[in-house]
């Protein structure tokens, strides 16, 4: 009890499958969806990606048997995932399939945030799979995103992206151009 609430929120991660495992035991789908989907990010976090895979197969699974209204951003949020988890396998069609799923929730919810990141993975999907004129043509919409939720950090990462599909293409001065942008912009570190 008391050492949960000071370790903070990575204290849930760390027992996550057992906690996904007691609450499907109980019946309740929504904290096994929730679980499943920590575990899931747990597992990716140590690269473990086909492990993440399964859990976030397990939350989806659960997620099906919940209104909704309250599974909306969750869904989206196991999809982009998901998505990452089969990027690190190279998995890279899989993964787009899985952002674009993500990207349609994000759109139909409203959620700027959540568009930006998700734009932000497929433009870098797309770069890595030397689909450079679909991910540029991408970049500017996930730039624009970004930069109406905040997300400095994420604007950093387009720009590098951006810096690095001009570098591909042996587009110098703008990729140069890119990446200063990037190392310019005042972004938080956690």
């Amino acid at each position: 009890g008391a050492h949960a609430a000071t370790a903070g929120p990575f204290i849930f991660m760390e027992f996550a499958e057992l906690m996904a495992h007691h609450a499907e035991l109980a019946g309740d789908v929504e904290r096994t969806a929730r679980y499943a989907t920590l575990a899931g990010h747990r597992h990716r976090r140590v690269f473990d990606a086909e492990e993440a895979i399964r859990w976030y197969e397990r939350a989806l699974a659960a997620s099906k048997d919940l209104p909704r209204t309250m599974t909306t951003l969750l869904v989206s949020e196991i999809a982009h995932s998901r998505g990452e988890a089969l990027e690190q396998l190279g998995r890279f069609e899989e993964a787009r399939a899985d952002y674009e799923h993500a990207l349609s929730i994000a759109r139909s919810t409203g959620r700027g945030w959540l568009e930006a990141r998700v734009l932000a993975a497929l433009a870098h999907i797309l770069w890595l799979q030397g689909l450079y004129i679909e991910a540029q043509a991408m970049l500017p919409s996930a730039l624009e995103a970004a930069r109406a939720a905040g997300m400095q950090d994420l604007e950093a990462r387009l720009l590098y992206t951006a810096g690095a599909l001009a570098w591909g293409q042996g587009d110098l001065p703008n990729a140069n151009a890119s990446h200063r942008d990037a190392d310019e912009l005042p972004v938080e570190r956690a």
